[in-house]
């Protein structure tokens, strides 16, 4: 309970933070058995196998006490360089705002990072508002030597807006996209989706992602920087 699942420009969903079960001290109910470790999975998979990252991943947080854990009232968002940012917490169950909050935060690197693998990087020139249904051109280069294979996908994300390990802002949506002309001038087409249903008006990220032999538990290698935008009708 209290974790906090947001999807990421690969097509994974994270599932960060939380706790087992509640315990009652005094007037209190306070987290238990927290959860150090954050997992990945593919929804798309029938039987998704979970990576799990070292209990150190995600310390226990204080001040003293083994059970502090990125639980109630914390949050988890994906950063436009593809970190998620966890932070906060209250280990008190309670309408009454006391302390103690936890005032602190951590930068998770998910599986693409493994490796450091080489990244996508879009080039200067998209615009910042953008139209459904529009489609935009643009190039893109690599932060280091580019894979044997330049297999790439796109998809927007939405802003984080948690409260109570539920993010009102996360969603994934995958582009089409297509090569324009020579593959060597690494131009390509985006379409940007049509139905606001899917995507409705306002702040996105548009990521560029790589698809070729991405590290384990990954299901691909996001670019270097997300493009920020605004989708308007």
């Amino acid at each position: 309970m209290n974790a906090t699942a947001l999807p990421l420009p690969e097509g994974s969903v994270a599932v960060v933070g939380g706790n087992r079960r509640l315990v009652q001290v005094g007037p209190d109910i306070r987290m238990a058995d927290g959860v150090r470790y954050a997992e990945f999975f593919d929804p798309r998979d029938a039987s998704p196998t979970a990576l799990r990252y070292r209990s150190d991943e995600l310390p226990p947080i204080g001040p003293g006490t083994e059970e502090a854990s990125r639980a109630y009232h914390s949050i988890a968002i994906l950063l436009d360089d593809a970190r998620i940012l966890v932070a906060g917490g209250d280990p008190v169950s309670t309408d009454a705002l006391a302390e103690p909050f936890y005032r602190t935060y951590r930068l998770l690197r998910p599986p693409y990072f493994d490796g450091n693998p080489s990244r996508p990087r879009i080039d200067p020139g998209l615009p910042f508002e953008m139209q459904y249904g529009g489609q935009y051109e643009f190039t893109y280069s690599w932060t280091g030597t580019p894979p044997a294979q330049e297999t790439m996908e796109a998809s927007l994300t939405g802003f984080g807006s948690v409260t109570h390990g539920f993010d009102q802002g996360g969603r994934f949506v995958p582009l089409a996209l297509v090569v324009v002309g020579d593959p060597s001038a690494r131009r390509l087409r985006v379409t940007l989706p049509s139905n606001p249903n899917l995507a409705p008006p306002g702040p996105f990220m548009l990521w560029l992602v790589s698809k070729h032999n991405p590290p384990l538990g990954a299901r691909g290698v996001p670019c270097e920087r997300a493009h920020k935008l605004i989708l308007r009708a």
